[in-house]
């Protein structure tokens, strides 16, 4: 729940246009809460920084389906989070039908397809 506080924060706050919560747990109420965030306001994003902090497959699958309504994301760092087959099918539509604005990808150390 204070993580989900957090990022209904910041993007609150004209002048942020980069989350990075590396290394914390997001829950499912706080992927929810961002991919929701993310729906609404697809102008306002340009880098996701999520290192090691979707810990659940699900929530991970949640949130990167998600990731196609932002539509100026440049640099997203999903590393060291572990990817379902669903997850990494989602990444891979993801990347090739909406990712034209990417500039940057980090899946490093990602378990892909458990």
């Amino acid at each position: 729940m204070i993580g989900a506080i957090v990022l209904l924060s910041a993007f609150m706050n004209p002048s942020i246009r980069s989350i990075s919560y590396n290394g914390n747990n997001l829950k499912s109420c706080s992927v929810e809460t961002l991919s929701e965030l993310m729906r609404h306001h697809k102008e306002k994003l340009h880098g996701i920084s999520m290192f090691a902090s979707i810990l659940f497959v699900d929530n991970l699958e949640k949130f990167v389906r998600k990731l196609q309504f932002n539509k100026r994301l440049r640099d997203l760092n999903l590393a060291g989070n572990c990817f379902s087959l669903k997850a990494t099918s989602i990444m891979g539509q993801f990347i090739i039908f909406h990712g034209t604005s990417l500039r940057e990808l980090n899946l490093s150390h990602c378990k892909i397809g458990y």
